[in-house]
């Protein structure tokens, strides 16, 4: 099951993430994506569960960390940015082979998308 986020605290889920701008927003080109969760992450399970996707295929980004002490994932854009005029969506993977919490609980797959476009 994949939880998209409707801007605010997904409601009865014990690992609520919180997409700083709602899903669905419009954002630029170099806009820095910010997911915040209730507990904090657990850093050696973030490589290969955060996907970016454009124009139905995996695109790069400018990297990933977490900051707030753990509790807030940043994806970057890449130099060149987001592709202008396409829809940018954002996948957490959850689940047993997913990204998980520091206590050892596997959170929830989570799914953003924002319309990147020119000049915001």
């Amino acid at each position: 099951m994949v939880a998209s986020s409707c801007g605010g605290v997904l409601n009865a889920l014990p690992n609520s993430a919180i997409a700083e701008l709602k899903s669905g927003s419009r954002i630029s080109s170099h806009q820095v994506v910010k997911v915040s969760f209730l507990n904090q992450i657990d850093e050696r399970t973030m490589e290969g569960n955060i996907t970016t996707i454009q124009d139905g295929m995996r695109v790069p980004n400018g990297g990933i960390r977490l900051e707030d002490g753990g509790y807030t994932i940043l994806i970057q854009a890449t130099e060149q940015g987001w592709i202008k005029g396409k829809e940018l969506i954002v996948e957490i993977q959850g689940g047993a082979d997913g990204l998980k919490f520091l206590r050892g609980v596997p959170l929830q797959t989570f799914r953003v998308h924002y319309f990147v476009e020119d000049g915001l």
